[in-house]
């Protein structure tokens, strides 16, 4: 999760709209974790089921159609199949169920649906409102999750592009409103499911396509009110009478660049008094920010349109709901990502991120924990995102936008800048001004309870008016002053120095760091044309040189430790090289380097000399038009291997420890891969894979099984395509994380970042009374577990103890500790504590704690 605070600072009239946001962004993101995804061998990261729905979900409805006290969902897909998903009450959903197959719906707006019992019977009915929108179809619900074949009635319009339920008389029946251009309609639900004469409302609103609609009793006298938009940015409260007729208040109207395009009702400050939030969608040549602006109500059907308090929405939605998250009226937006402003009673918003869903959605408790979880829709079905508790959702959080709002990520790559300990990113940026991108470099620094907060954006004087090429920065200690530095490459068509006066194929840059994650000072720049760097001290002499490809040549770069470098020296590899790593690969504490050659199907390995020269390459197939590289110990033999990205999936080459390595064995059950990272996930000390696929919404684990093989492969669906990933403890619990960036793609929110938290994070320490007993002696080992951030609570559940395969015995946890006191036997014992976990926290094991016994 992660919220950028939004302080309340007086803004301008509603005309203006002006979002109120930080000059210093925290950014904070919080671990989630539900019982029903627990640590395994199989599911380290918060996996979001799709449901299938027999299509992409255009629009949701939620109710209990089958009366088993569970709630389930009705789904207009956009194949135009209505499909029933019933809920089994834990989250989760069984097997989709065709409805009905509807004619094609025309142009104009998408399905409208609601659900009510409209004809009494106790039953669950569903109310569809398709193009032109002069009719009300009725599916009768029978109790049992079927449905009657339809009928229709006329709605009293033209055509309608609203649709919403409400008792508008008082008779305990639901009702339907619809809404037309200009005009709206109430039909009063009767028994058997019909509806009475429309009864039409004129409003002094001439939309485009259709008013927007939202209800609620604003003047609090038990009649339901409406509020509508043309969404031209002219407003307009309509006040119910109870007879399906409405009093028309004055229209206000605004000159705001993006006017509202959707509204919703709830007392946000606190004040007993309805308020009205109106959602705007983004707008780039007016450089203006999605927005949800809070317009206070009087209580009487008016109010405050002059000073309203604006917040961020997302940069494009479709829906926007009013939840009731933490016990308060908070807003919910579907975008890709998913936006939740949490309020905190006073009509203040916080947002949290979260990278899942991009369509339709639904509120509504599906696990039955009494809280409000939010179902989205994706692309073939729907994701459910279970409420933790105070508005925190079970769903991996995104940064939308890193510093400037208008940025989005091209390229990452971490560390640990500041030596806490936390894992660090290093992000290039770009900012579109008007189909020039600006670049900048910014650090996110990892903290406690899962925080990524911006440290330092630079910007960088290049400009460009069409794609380019850049690789992660490089990191390392340019300037020999023990502090991590950053070199950045790129090639394109860019703009040096600004206005026009230095076009240019390429430009590279040092930044020098300070040790606090900040780069205060630009280094030199470099006369080379590159797209990719790679950081070591190849020459062992303290001070970080370079390796440099340009999809052409690869080439060294001794550094002097003042950020120059000597003169490049190429060296041959394969065709055309596209990433770089270094490793010492032959365990004789030279640096050796790793080259990937896309065109020649092929790694080159270069062994170091240790003086900054290399051997002559020694090339290993790996795959075909292979993109990335890791290394790794994945059979535990203590010998470095390697895995390479490719269009043939994963490719391990495992090492002989002297430079050399074994043919590949190509994993092609992960399908084409274009990224790839690796990480020990589990504290099994098994090293796994990580790979990404730039076609796909998702990535993809290959969890290593500690002898050179890897299991199934689990894939993990995404809210957008990712381009780049990363591994990293950013959290310092112990489990490695993996970060990714998405497609750039500016206001659609998939150009930032994803963070996937390791769910294995519980810390299990074990500790001995006595370090170096005699036998026969009473020794107390003490485990100790503690929660990893978003659960709460004191960990409960039982500890196990183990010399090695022999169990001492197993102790329940008080206060997160569990003891357990025994003797040995002269000679060396293998001391293991295992946490079983239990339905809140994540079972684990602590390392093994050597115990010589003397005689």
């Amino acid at each position: 999760m992660l919220p950028q605070a939004l302080p309340a600072t007086p803004v301008h009239p509603i005309r203006q709209f002006h979002p109120r946001y930080s000059a210093t962004a925290i950014l904070i993101l919080f671990l989630l974790f539900s019982s029903d995804c627990r640590a395994s061998a199989t599911n380290q990261f918060i996996n979001l089921t799709i449901y299938h729905s027999g299509g992409t979900p255009v629009k949701m409805v939620t109710a209990d159609f089958n009366r088993d006290g569970k709630a389930d969902v009705v789904v207009v897909n956009s194949n135009n199949v209505l499909s029933l998903l019933l809920g089994n009450g834990n989250g989760t959903f069984a097997a989709s169920k065709t409805i009905a197959t509807l004619p094609a719906n025309s142009a104009g707006f998408p399905a409208l649906m609601v659900a009510g019992d409209f004809n009494g019977d106790g039953n669950q009915d569903v109310v569809l409102v398709r193009s032109p929108g002069n009719l009300v179809k009725i599916f009768l619900g029978h109790g049992d999750g079927t449905f009657s074949p339809p009928f229709s009635v006329g709605d009293g319009l033209s055509s309608a592009g609203d649709l919403a339920t409400g008792d508008f008389n008082g008779d305990g029946r639901p009702d339907i409103v619809v809404a037309s251009r200009t005009s709206v309609a109430v039909l009063f639900g009767k028994s058997g499911g019909t509806f009475s004469t429309p009864v039409v409302t004129a409003t002094n609103l001439s939309a485009a396509s259709h008013l927007a609609l939202a209800l609620g009793d604003v003047n609090r006298d038990s009649h339901l009110d409406l509020a509508a938009t043309d969404m031209n940015g002219s407003m307009q409260v309509l006040l119910g009478t109870g007879t399906g007729s409405f009093q028309r208040k004055s229209v206000f109207t605004s000159d705001n660049p993006v006017p509202p395009t959707v509204l919703a009702i709830g007392d946000f400050n606190g004040d007993g008094h309805p308020d009205i939030a109106a959602g705007m969608n983004a707008n780039l040549e007016n450089y203006f920010l999605g927005q949800v602006c809070l317009l206070s109500g009087y209580g009487d059907g008016t109010f405050n349109f002059n000073s309203p308090s604006c917040y961020y929405a997302p940069d494009s939605f479709g829906e926007m709901r009013v939840a009731s998250l933490n016990g308060k009226p908070d807003v919910v937006f579907s975008s890709q990502p998913m936006m939740v402003q949490l309020n905190n009673g006073s009509g203040v918003l916080t947002p949290s991120n979260y990278a899942a869903g991009s369509g339709a959605m639904i509120l509504g408790d599906f696990n039955g924990d009494g809280r409000q979880d939010i179902v989205a829709g994706t692309t073939g079905g729907v994701q459910v995102l279970v409420n933790l508790g105070n508005g925190v959702f079970r769903a991996p959080p995104s940064i939308a936008r890193v510093g400037d709002p208008f940025n989005v990520v091209y390229t990452i790559n971490t560390t640990d800048f500041n030596r806490d300990g936390y894992g660090d990113l290093a992000l290039l940026n770009a900012w579109d001004e008007h189909s020039f991108l600006i670049t900048s470099v910014a650090t996110l620094l990892g903290g406690a309870k899962n925080t990524l907060t911006m440290s330092s954006r630079v910007g960088l004087p290049v400009d460009t008016s069409g794609p380019f090429s850049a690789g992660p920065p490089a990191i390392g200690d340019f300037n020999h002053d023990g502090n991590l530095d950053i070199a950045i490459a790129m090639t394109g068509d860019l703009i040096v120095n600004g206005n026009g006066s230095s076009p240019s194929s390429a430009y590279a840059q040092v930044l020098f760091g300070d040790g606090k994650g900040h780069f205060p000072t630009a280094g030199p720049t470099l006369d080379l044309t590159t797209n990719f760097f790679a950081a070591g001290d190849y020459n062992r002499d303290g001070k970080a040189d370079l390796a440099s490809i340009d999809g052409t040549s690869f080439q060294i770069l001794i550094g002097k430790g003042d950020g120059t470098f000597a003169t490049a020296v190429t060296y041959g590899v394969g065709a055309s090289p596209v990433f770089v790593l270094q490793r010492d690969l032959n365990g004789d504490g030279k640096t050796d380097l790793l080259v990937v050659n896309r065109d020649s199907n092929d790694v080159s390995i270069l062994l170091g000399k240790g003086d900054g020269t290399f051997q002559p390459q020694k090339t290993f197939a790996a795959g075909k038009a292979p993109v990335g590289a890791v290394t790794g110990d994945f059979n535990r033999d203590g010998k470095i291997d390697i895995a390479v990205a490719s269009s043939e999936g994963m490719s391990v080459l495992l090492g002989n420890g002297d430079g050399t390595f074994q043919p590949q064995s190509i994993h092609t059950s992960t399908g084409a891969m274009t990224g790839i990272a690796q990480g020990v996930l589990r504290q099994d000390g098994n090293a796994s894979l990580i790979g990404i696929d730039s076609a796909s919404k998702r990535f993809v684990l290959l969890p290593g099984l500690g002898n050179g093989t890897f299991g199934a492969p689990v894939f993990y669906p995404m809210d957008r395509v990712p381009t780049a990933i990363v591994a990293g403890d950013f959290n310092h619990d112990g489990a490695t994380d993996i970060a990714l960036v998405g497609k750039p793609s500016y206001f659609q929110g998939d150009g930032g970042l994803v963070v996937f938290y390791n769910q294995g994070g519980d810390s299990v320490a074990l500790t001995s009374s006595v370090s170096n007993p005699v036998a026969n002696q009473s020794v107390t080992f003490t485990a100790k577990v503690t929660a990893t951030y978003g659960e709460t609570g004191t960990p409960t559940g039982t500890i196990t103890f183990k010399d090695g395969t022999r169990i001492l015995g197993s102790v329940s946890l008080s206060g997160g500790t569990a003891k357990i006191t025994t003797q040995f036997a002269a000679g060396t014992h293998k001391i293991l504590a295992q946490y079983g976990g239990n339905s809140t926290f994540n079972p684990n094991q602590s390392t093994t704690l050597t115990v010589v016994v003397g005689p």
